[in-house]
């Protein structure tokens, strides 16, 4: 539910919506997301956005998914974790791309319980000591 994830995915959907429609663009969009926030895009997308609607299930898929869940995205695993923020619901992921472990843990402090997800990662995106970016491990 943080405001600056919502609406980049928001306006994605906007630029991406008319290529998607007119068949412009082949692929597909995938979004995912825990359950509050694919619950706020279907709305918004619905409310404000009512053409791409008809999208929705059919070209742009908004996919819940769970603390621990694993899936397989564009032939890489990926497993999605709760970081147990204070401020709202958020989720983290880490991929395996071809013998590389990538973690990218939200816009917090990765809470000590999640740390042995992120163990190991050659990339890791997180805050650390109050300032955001990438940090090589």
């Amino acid at each position: 539910r943080h405001l600056d994830h919502i609406t980049g995915i928001f306006w994605m959907m906007r630029m991406y919506g008319g290529p998607l429609a007119s068949g412009k663009m082949k692929e597909d969009v995938y979004v995912y997301g825990h359950d509050e926030v694919i619950s706020i895009l279907d709305k918004m997308i619905r409310m404000l956005l009512p053409e791409r609607a008809e999208l929705i299930g059919s070209r742009i898929h908004l996919i819940e998914v769970k603390d621990l869940e694993q899936r397989d995205i564009m032939g890489k695993p990926v497993t999605f974790f709760d970081i147990h923020s204070q401020k709202a619901k958020q989720f983290g992921f880490v991929m395996n791309d071809n013998g590389r472990k990538i973690a990218v843990c939200g816009d917090e402090p990765l809470p000590e319980d999640c740390m042995f997800l992120a163990e190991n990662a050659e990339l890791i995106r997180r805050w650390r000591s109050g300032i955001q970016g990438y940090r090589e491990l």
